[in-house]
């Protein structure tokens, strides 16, 4: 684990959206100096929830290319993965309910958040 700040940061507005309809794509910037700076963050992923990730240690291959693993002290099975390469950020969010967020590089320096619908037609 980095040293960093012992206080979580919001990232909302200046990272991760949120996301109000499992159907939606929401195009955002994402700062990827945060998941190199920051070891706890709170995503905020929906009007009534934000989600504590902590984390647990980094891959860096080399200077800004890296990978960042993180989990929720909160919930048994959430946990998030984010890839960073060329200042975008590529990753997945597993929330201990059991819903997941992927997160994609648009163009122009923006992301989509997306929550993908997982149930059957």
């Amino acid at each position: 684990m980095h040293p960093g700040r012992k206080n979580p940061r919001r990232v909302r507005g200046r990272g991760f959206p949120y996301i109000r309809s499992g159907k939606n794509a929401v195009g955002h910037g994402v700062n990827a100096d945060l998941l190199e700076t920051e070891d706890l963050l709170n995503l905020n992923l929906s009007d009534d929830a934000t989600y504590p990730i902590s984390r647990t240690r980094t891959e860096e291959r080399h200077a800004g290319d890296f990978t960042w693993y993180g989990e929720t002290g909160n919930e048994p099975f959430g946990n998030a993965i984010f890839v960073v390469q060329n200042r975008e950020v590529t990753g997945t969010i597993r929330t201990g309910d059991g819903a997941i967020y992927a997160l994609r590089p648009l163009t122009d320096g923006l992301h989509a958040l997306i929550r993908p619908n997982m149930r059957k037609a």
